[in-house]
């Protein structure tokens, strides 16, 4: 993964649980405190800060991958701002445009390895959304993102784990259902 992700992770750590705890972090990883942004590191590094941030906290793997989902939303909103914006205004247009907000990204990552997403069975307030990774066990970390979507877009969103790979197919899905919120 590019160190971007990784950053992002320190950030959080930081931000709620303090410096503190990202030194017991790197201490248990020996990972370093910063990450350079465009370096690549193994997704194995990115794992293990997870599991060390969950060891340390007495949580569970699925909580912190979903608080980090929601985590990255406002992360990457603040710090790339453009780029966040041309995917879209409001909550259906972003998640249609995942795609090709990833493929502007591997314009300046070229190593990246982005999820796909496509939409099916589309109705009024709901989709089944299909998630097609590379990386195995970051499901949780999909909800995350969408909860963090449904806020940046001031829209009610929830997921249910349909069926995915741990049932044979080569994505997961998830039922997604969303409604914007009536004061905005």
């Amino acid at each position: 993964m590019y160190g971007l992700v990784n950053q992002a992770i320190r950030d959080m750590v930081v931000e709620r649980f303090g410096v503190e705890t990202w030194g017991d972090i790197c201490a248990l990883t020996g990972a370093d405190e910063l990450f350079l942004t465009m370096g690549q590191y193994p997704d194995e590094l990115t794992f293990s800060l997870i599991e060390s941030l969950c060891k340390l906290q007495g949580c569970e793997s699925d909580v912190v991958l979903q608080n980090f989902g929601e985590y990255w939303i406002d992360y990457v909103a603040k710090n790339y701002q453009e780029l966040f914006a041309m995917a879209g205004g409001d909550f259906v247009t972003f998640v249609k445009n995942l795609n090709s907000l990833h493929t502007r990204v591997a314009q300046m990552m070229p190593e990246l390895q982005a999820p796909g997403f496509s939409i099916s069975d589309a109705q009024e307030g709901r989709f089944v959304l299909h998630y097609y990774s590379q990386r195995d066990g970051m499901q949780p970390m999909i909800i995350g993102l969408f909860r963090g979507l449904g806020r940046r877009f001031a829209t009610a969103v929830s997921l249910t784990y349909l069926e995915g790979k741990t049932e044979g197919l080569d994505h997961d899905c998830f039922q997604v259902e969303y409604s914007r919120h009536e004061d905005d």
